[in-house]
């Protein structure tokens, strides 16, 4: 991943990379789900954050939501916690 240019600031530069998380996240609660609305687009089961929101206001709730994808029955919930123990050091 390419460094950010000297002359953005930190806070925009965090609140783009929420954004594109934020989309990733989507994506995989839509694949996971499968909801839609009538035109085929996906509903996102939650709304968006505020944009005049704390960065780490965003982040705690996209790791909510990551969380609450975590706890789906079946294979979509199995498949986001074999990804997540991928990253998560085991505890011995």
């Amino acid at each position: 991943m390419a460094a950010a240019p000297d002359n953005v600031e930190p806070e925009a530069s965090a609140r783009s990379t929420l954004a594109l998380l934020e989309t990733r996240l989507r994506r995989l609660e839509f694949l996971l789900t499968g909801i839609a609305d009538l035109d085929g687009k996906p509903e996102l089961l939650k709304k968006s954050v505020k944009r005049d929101e704390s960065v780490s206001d965003k982040l705690k709730k996209l790791e909510a939501d990551l969380e609450r994808l975590r706890r789906l029955d079946g294979a979509g919930g199995t498949l986001v916690r074999d990804v997540d123990a991928l990253r998560t050091p085991s505890q011995l």
